[in-house]
């Protein structure tokens, strides 16, 4: 535990939690494994903040934010740890990607702000409250899977192009799906994953080399988009055009093909959750300061490709309620000045649609131990 004091509340965080935790994480990521994974990495983040601010006081801010990015890191390890134990306990499983008709979605429970039909259901996508019900898709309680890959035809500046749209949901307990609270650290910091992994799998296997990609994710689904942007074999293999998160941070890894789009309500605490955002926090952080507040402000600001809309929940749930509602809402006044591709459209101008081929579209699964192998029918 390189720059972590054993003595501290850190090292005795670890200490404890090395002995215990990671030694009870059960054949898959049951809720309540997954809980004491959340308040686990909780206490990790509070412990450094705490041991970061007594070093305020013997050296330059510099310091307490290497300190604190040991704490991080660890913390980072000890979750896959977590991850490495739980898939080694479970049975290996195949990516299986399953055809989805339309008329899925006709009895489904209507989005925050949605009007009439969702795109899953006319596959006609115009703005951005549209493309976020095509990835909310992905929250089916592990039936279909997270990921959905679609033929569709992008509209836009008067011609017509065909691109393939790849929608990826956000965090979501499922058992034995790597859409766990836990995948959000290896995410965030770029590094190799399942949800990653098999995502990037399904897309090499079904979509025709050479292809147009737009990619869409919301929360964890938003960075994992993010990292497949970067991603060298598909950058390889496809030409990425357009990437679209929903509530999601930046993540810090490669450089991303084509252009990034990040939208993100300004109660929702999600998009600030990375680690750039953290050490612009923990560099400023004095013992006067609200953390928070100070992360806000430096990400909201120097973040060029994140965009803002209002909210209808302000703060409720501590930005949470925001995090899932507001990004399918129609009514939203900004969002619904943004086309298929997440861009701001002027007055007077036509942006970007996207017509969608729900005849051809699977879902993939997102198993927490992949073999890798990708199977449709």
């Amino acid at each position: 535990m390189s720059g972590i004091r054993p003595g501290g509340p850190v090292g005795q965080f670890f200490a404890a939690a090395e002995r215990g935790m990671a030694a009870r994480a059960g054949t898959n990521q049951t809720p309540a494994m997954l809980d004491k994974v959340t308040k686990a990495t909780g206490n990790v983040l509070k412990a450094a903040v705490k041991e970061g601010g007594a070093a305020v006081k013997q050296g330059p801010a510099s310091y307490a934010a290497t300190k604190a990015f040991d704490a991080v890191r660890n913390a980072d390890r000890f979750i896959d740890s977590v991850l490495t134990n739980g898939a080694r306990r479970s049975s290996p499983a195949n990516i299986v990607g399953t055809p989805t008709p339309a008329a899925t979605f006709t009895a489904d429970k209507d989005r925050y702000g949605q009007k009439g039909p969702s795109s899953n259901v006319t596959g006609l996508i115009k703005g951005a409250a549209e493309l976020a019900q095509f990835v909310w898709a992905g929250y089916n309680h592990g039936k279909l899977g997270p990921v959905s890959i679609a033929p569709a035809t992008l509209t836009q500046g008067g011609k017509s192009i065909p691109v393939h749209l790849v929608g990826i949901s956000g965090t979501d307990i499922v058992q034995g799906q790597s859409t766990s609270l836990a995948n959000n650290p290896s995410v965030a910091f770029g590094k190799n994953n399942p949800m990653f992994a098999n995502a990037k799998a399904a897309i090499l296997a079904t979509v025709p080399k050479g292809s147009n990609l737009v990619l869409a994710g919301h929360s964890q689904g938003g960075m994992v988009a993010q990292q497949l942007a970067a991603d060298k074999d598909i950058q390889a293999h496809y030409n990425v055009m357009q990437t679209v998160t929903f509530g999601s941070p930046e993540v810090m890894t490669g450089k991303p093909e084509g252009t990034i789009k990040r939208i993100a309500a300004n109660p929702d605490p999600v998009p600030l959750l990375n680690s750039r955002s953290l050490g612009a926090g923990l560099e400023k952080w004095s013992p006067a300061d609200a953390v928070v507040a100070k992360v806000a402000d430096a990400v909201v600001r120097r973040n060029s490709n994140q965009q803002l809309i209002d909210s209808d929940f302000g703060s409720k749930w501590m930005g949470f309620k925001s995090h899932i509602d507001d990004y399918t809402n129609e009514s939203n006044g900004q969002l619904s000045q943004m086309d298929a591709l997440g861009r701001r459209v002027g007055v007077g101008e036509t942006g970007a649609t996207l017509q969608v081929n729900l005849g051809q579209r699977k879902f993939f699964s997102s198993p927490v131990n992949s073999t890798g192998r990708v199977i449709t029918p």
